[in-house]
C-alpha cells in the first residue's frame, strides 16, 4: 500500500514538474519574442533589422543576381500629430501604419521600426527597382483609405475614405532601392537613407505622399 501511495505522488510530482516545465517554455518564447518586437506596433526592432540587413546582405553577396530591396518610411508631420492631438492619437497612428504596411507585404518580407516615426521593410525575395516602387505605392494606397477621425473622447479611429469630418490623413515620405552588386548593409541602409532625406522629402507637396526609388 506504501509503495502504491508512494508512486501515486511520484506521478503527481512528476506531471506539476511537467506543467512548471511548460509553462517555463512559454514565457521563455514569449520573452525572446518581446526581445524582437516593437512592444507598440509588433513591427520588429531595430536590433532585428540590423541582424537581417546583415544576413539577407551576405546571402545576396552569395548568390549573384538575388536581389535585396529596402524602403524607408516616414510618417510626415507625426510631430505635429503629437502635439496637436495627443500621444495616444501618435501611438494610434504609427499601429495605424504598421497594420497598413502589413497587407502589402509578403510574409517572406521583414517589417522593422527602427525610429520613432520611420520605418524599414526588407524586401527579402528576388525583386526588382519596379517592384519596390509597388511596394511603396501600395502602402500609400492603403493609408489614404484609411482617414482618421476623434470620438466625443478624442479616442481615435478610422473612418471611410472620402469623409470631410476626418481629422487628418496620413502622408508619407519613403525611399528604397535594391542592393548594389557586393554592398554592405550599413553602407545599403545609409544610401537608401539619404534617398529618403535627400530626394523625397525635400519633393513632398503638401497633402501628398512622395515615393523616391532609384
Amino acid at each position: 500500500m506504501a509503495d502504491e501511495e508512494t508512486i501515486a505522488q511520484l506521478l503527481v510530482s512528476k506531471t506539476e514538474l511537467e506543467r512548471r516545465i511548460a509553462e517555463l517554455e512559454a514565457e521563455n518564447v514569449r520573452l525572446r519574442e518581446f526581445a524582437l518586437r516593437d512592444p507598440l506596433t509588433g513591427a520588429h526592432n531595430r536590433r532585428v533589422f540590423d541582424e537581417m540587413m546583415e544576413r539577407e546582405m551576405a546571402l545576396a553577396r552569395r548568390n549573384l543576381g538575388y536581389n535585396r530591396g529596402l524602403l524607408i518610411v516616414d510618417i510626415d508631420d507625426f510631430k505635429r500629430i503629437n502635439d496637436s492631438f495627443g500621444h495616444p492619437v501618435g501611438d494610434f497612428v504609427l499601429c495605424l501604419l504598421v497594420d497598413a504596411i502589413r497587407v502589402c507585404v509578403r510574409t517572406t518580407d521583414f517589417v522593422c521600426r527602427i525610429g520613432g516615426d520611420e520605418f524599414a521593410i526588407i524586401l527579402s525575395d528576388p525583386i526588382d527597382i519596379c517592384g519596390v516602387l509597388k511596394v511603396g505605392d501600395r502602402i500609400v494606397k492603403a493609408l489614404v483609405a484609411r482617414p482618421v477621425k476623434l470620438d466625443e473622447s478624442r479616442r481615435p479611429y478610422v473612418t471611410f475614405f472620402g469623409d470631410s469630418s476626418a481629422v487628418f490623413s496620413l502622408t508619407l515620405s519613403i525611399g528604397g532601392s535594391i542592393a548594389k552588386p557586393g554592398e554592405l548593409s550599413v553602407d545599403f541602409f545609409r544610401r537608401v537613407d539619404d534617398i529618403l532625406m535627400e530626394q523625397a522629402k525635400p519633393a513632398k507637396k503638401p497633402g501628398a505622399s512622395t515615393i523616391v526609388c532609384v
